[in-house]
């Protein structure tokens, strides 16, 4: 699992990068697990993605009803944060934040950036 964020400098009209997002190296054969990103673009383009991670693919169970939406019915998910100031070239590391890491039990973490820079 690598995440990405593709990178527009024509505000969408097309995205002429992928810039890859650094996770924390495998500590077991089977990898780790990331979904639901929320992208926010603050001050002086400054952007933030927050995920949710989970340190065991393994342990993540997907659940896809026929007459429904797939959900989680197990795994360890954990809100992250990262962020770039740079335009995608480079990114700070994962940095857990929900409570009770690497057992968070969060499933997504939306992001805004409000105007006067405060990240809700």
């Amino acid at each position: 699992m690598v995440p990405v964020v593709a990178v527009s400098h024509d505000h969408g009209r097309s995205f002429d990068r992928i810039s890859t997002l650094p996770v924390p190296p495998r500590k077991n054969a089977i990898g780790n697990f990331g979904d639901r990103p929320f992208i926010a673009v603050g001050r002086g383009g400054a952007v933030y993605v927050t995920w949710d991670y989970g340190p065991r693919r393994d342990q993540v169970r997907i659940v896809c009803p026929p007459t429904s939406s797939c959900y989680f019915d197990g795994g360890d998910f954990n809100a992250v944060f990262q962020k770039t100031t740079d335009g995608g070239q480079t990114w700070t590391k994962l940095v857990p934040i929900s409570p009770g890491y690497p057992l968070g039990g969060v499933y997504s973490a939306p992001i805004v950036a409000e105007p006067d820079g405060t990240l809700d």
